[in-house]
């Protein structure tokens, strides 16, 4: 049998009543699907074995060709198949359509995907080829609440579908990222994850990866996907969790594996490059990340605004917390151990809106 869960405490970390009952709230989902045939299997297998599917809100952008398979068709046609003559829950399906010609990359969609959020009070973000354990929704939920902390979030690159419902190596091993690798273009990208053993909850880490993000949606709508980051594949994650850590986001490895990717699914295609609108990209996370040598902005740049990083820890504090130099592309320690808790002060205005729920 699995250990027992034991939440991780500490008094340092905004604590909120919802906490203690998150599986009573809505759940948002948010999927990029570029050309997947697996995008209505995965919305199969998340609302037939989820707790509450009723709680739902499932937003997809698909990015297909005409001969390609609709998503919520796909996923009716399985539930047809089940005996079900209506569709379930397929109002709770929402998907803006986009020719596969005009996509520019994950960011560019996962931009779109960020102005769908309504006021469910938790997101999660996820591929389009997935699968998951029976009830997995509640055990997030179990997972989240034991942070204690308001702004955790779940994250990590999860395990392959071969991992589903096994206790991997006889230790309940997860995957746990907390390595960086750099690329020959300089952006930071996520290192293969690690394996974390027999934890009674939620870890701590460093790192956030976009193939699975469990939060409160606060988190979706004061950090919002940048928009101007076509065409970019690595760099998305690292950036991203600069901004999220530095507006106050703690980033956790869930205990358990509860939901599962598909790392050798068919491909039909991918999305086309456009090198000059791809480096300036890359350079407009060069500028976010404070990196050396990164080139000013120019006149015809859009400024990074509201995606810039955030105000209540430093980039310093980062570099410091996590052992990644991102200034000088260079990592100065492992912190695939343990980690501390960076304590910031919260704004009055969110410290009573959340002592309110």
């Amino acid at each position: 049998r699995p250990p027992p869960h034991r939440p991780t405490r500490s008094p340092d970390h905004p604590f909120a009543h919802s906490l203690t009952r998150p599986f009573t709230y809505s759940l948002w989902i948010g999927i990029a699907s570029f050309r997947d045939p697996y995008c209505g299997i995965t919305i199969y297998n998340l609302l037939t074995k989820a707790k509450y599917p009723e709680r739902m809100h499932i937003h997809v952008i698909q990015q297909n060709n005409p001969e390609d398979q609709d998503c919520v068709q796909q996923y009716c046609e399985m539930a047809a198949a089940d005996g079900h003559a209506l569709c379930p829950y397929k109002q709770q399906l929402h998907v803006v359509n986009k020719d596969a010609s005009e996509a520019r990359g994950p960011v560019w969609a996962r931009a779109i995907q960020s102005n769908l959020v309504d006021d469910s009070e938790f997101c999660m973000q996820i591929d389009a080829h997935m699968d998951f354990t029976v009830n997995w929704d509640r055990d997030l939920f179990r997972f989240w609440g034991d942070t204690r902390n308001e702004y955790a979030v779940l994250t990590t690159y999860v395990a392959d579908y071969g991992q589903l419902d096994k206790n991997i190596n006889g230790l309940w091993e997860v995957p746990h990222l907390c390595n960086v690798v750099w690329t020959k273009e300089g952006h930071v990208r996520n290192e293969q994850a690690k394996a974390a053993r027999m934890l009674e909850g939620p870890k701590m880490t460093t790192l956030w990866a976009a193939g699975l993000s469990f939060s409160k949606c606060h988190a979706e709508t004061k950090v919002k996907n940048d928009p101007h980051l076509d065409y970019i594949f690595d760099g998305e994650e690292f950036s991203r969790a600069a901004r999220l850590w530095t507006h106050g986001y703690d980033f956790y490895t869930p205990p358990r594996t509860v939901i599962v990717h598909n790392y050798h699914r068919k491909r039909l295609g991918a999305w086309h490059n456009d090198a000059e609108e791809k480096q300036k990209s890359s350079d407009r996370i060069f500028r976010l990340l404070h990196m050396e040598n990164a080139p000013e902005a120019g006149p015809a740049d859009p400024p990074l605004g509201e995606y810039d990083l955030g105000p209540k820890r430093t980039v310093e504090q980062y570099i410091e917390f996590s052992g990644f130099d991102i200034i000088h592309r260079k990592t100065i320690r492992n912190t695939c151990g343990h980690v501390e808790y960076v304590p910031w002060e919260e704004d009055v205005s969110m410290k009573h809106e959340r002592l309110r729920r």
